[in-house]
């Protein structure tokens, strides 16, 4: 069976307003598939978070955020959570190029290889 795929938008009507459907294309997952359990617990601990969708570009700036709906702005705790990384992990992940997930799980891990005996 040949997998459809959507080459133009789609328009699409409910009631008197219009919606158009566009092609959704996610960032490849290879590099953070790979972490595994450790980004999920990275999330958790960090964040609160259960569950996400990550991709190889996602970044601590994708979760450190509050939004203001009211006032339509958005405000970043980045120094927040790379304090909290800190303090949970003991590793320093300030230096990493976009903060990326997989980038700062790596350090994560390798510190803690060190630590082992």
């Amino acid at each position: 069976m040949r997998k459809k795929t959507l080459k133009k938008p789609i328009v699409i009507k409910i009631g008197k307003k219009k919606y158009t459907i566009k092609r959704i294309e996610l960032a490849p997952d290879c590099k953070i598939v790979k972490r595994g359990k450790l980004a999920y617990e990275f999330l958790w601990r960090v964040f609160g978070i259960k569950g996400a969708l990550l991709t190889d570009l996602s970044s601590l700036y994708d979760f450190d955020s509050q939004i203001d709906f009211r006032n339509e702005t958005v405000k970043h705790e980045t120094e927040m959570a790379l304090k909290k990384i800190k303090k949970i992990y003991g590793v320093d992940v300030s230096d990493i190029k976009g903060l990326v997930l997989y980038k700062i799980l790596d350090r994560i891990k390798k510190h803690h290889e060190h630590q082992c005996p």
